[in-house]
């Protein structure tokens, strides 16, 4: 039989290198062989979404019957003639190695805010010694709610670690709970205001597709300030760690200035990098970090595509397979 042709096409520096090593360390070169850019016929693309978007676009792409993406977004698929005319390759995106990252950022930026250490830093600053009054009113995490937007396999690892803290956790997901599945580490909802209502910190992970650009309103984040009233509580934070398209920076602002988010936490944006003119730089409740929260390393990606290759030429199902009709 003949060697399966793989072509890789990315950005992440390492990554062929990588691919080649775990090739040999699991004796799949006789079964598999990676070709040069240049190469018409190949079966199985590694690529960065934007990049494999461009093959499968070309007239070479024809012969591609799996694509597997470095990321775990895949909307760039879906955008052009590719989106509606070419969908005779299995698409997989990259799943399984972002929770614990995504975790990590998340609760640095709310042990942060709840332990008081922006304020231990202006004290230091200002060489004053004992001051413990602030610290008096600080919150346990126990006594809080997490909710998160997009409950797949990183918002399930997020509610997990929130539950370690001892957090009550609330989680938006598309699917209902199959019966015979374990209990998610979270309350389900189908409901946004429920997520909204409920929470002390709410984070978005949903991916982007039509049903999710502009999701965040300022109607949700009225319902969520409502509700932390109801409680006794402050208006929630929101942490956006999913994609930049899901609420409009506007929103994000007006929310703000009329005290319906405590703080927002933004490390995506509609537009990336965020442009200099953007009122999101200077707003003294915003924090902009540059899309890092769980960056893509060439060890992981070649692993998840050495594992997912050994099913493809054992003709087993492949892992993380997006379903076209929802876009992830």
């Amino acid at each position: 039989m003949e060697p399966k042709k793989v072509l890789i096409r990315s950005a992440i520096v390492g990554l062929p290198e990588h691919v080649r090593r775990l090739l040999a360390e699991r004796g799949l070169c006789g079964r598999v062989r990676l070709v040069a850019d240049g190469d018409d016929d190949a079966e199985v693309l590694l690529a960065d979404p934007n990049l494999a978007k461009a093959v499968v676009d070309e007239p070479r792409g024809r012969s591609v019957r799996w694509v597997q993406s470095t990321w775990a977004g895949v909307n760039s698929m879906f955008l052009g003639p590719a989106a509606v005319c070419n969908r005779e390759f299995v698409l997989t995106r990259a799943d399984g190695m972002f929770g614990r990252a995504m975790s990590e950022y998340v609760f640095a930026h709310i042990l942060w805010r709840e332990r008081g250490l922006d304020h231990a830093r202006s004290c230091q600053a200002s060489q004053v010694y004992g001051d413990t009054a602030h610290f008096r009113t600080l919150r346990r995490l126990s006594d809080l709610t997490l909710g998160v937007l997009g409950c797949g396999a990183i918002g399930a690892k997020v509610c997990e670690t929130a539950r370690v803290f001892g957090m009550q956790t609330i989680g938006l997901t598309r699917r209902p709970r199959d019966p015979g599945a374990p209990a998610p580490p979270f309350a389900a909802t189908q409901t946004a205001e429920q997520v909204f209502e409920a929470s002390d910190y709410v984070v978005n992970l949903l991916p982007e597709t039509e049903a999710t650009r502009q999701f965040v309103t300022l109607e949700l984040l009225q319902a969520g300030a409502a509700g932390a009233a109801r409680r006794g509580e402050g208006p929630p934070v929101f942490i956006n760690v999913g994609r930049g398209s899901v609420v409009d920076e506007n929103v994000v602002v007006a929310a703000l200035d009329a005290g319906l988010l405590s703080r927002a936490v933004l490390d995506v944006f509609p537009e990336e990098p965020l442009p200099q003119g953007s009122p999101l730089w200077r707003h003294p409740l915003v924090t902009v970090t540059p899309h890092v929260a769980a960056l893509t390393t060439a060890s992981d990606i070649a692993t998840l595509f050495a594992d997912n290759l050994e099913r493809y030429v054992e003709q087993k199902p492949v892992h993380h397979v997006v379903d076209w009709s929802v876009g992830y």
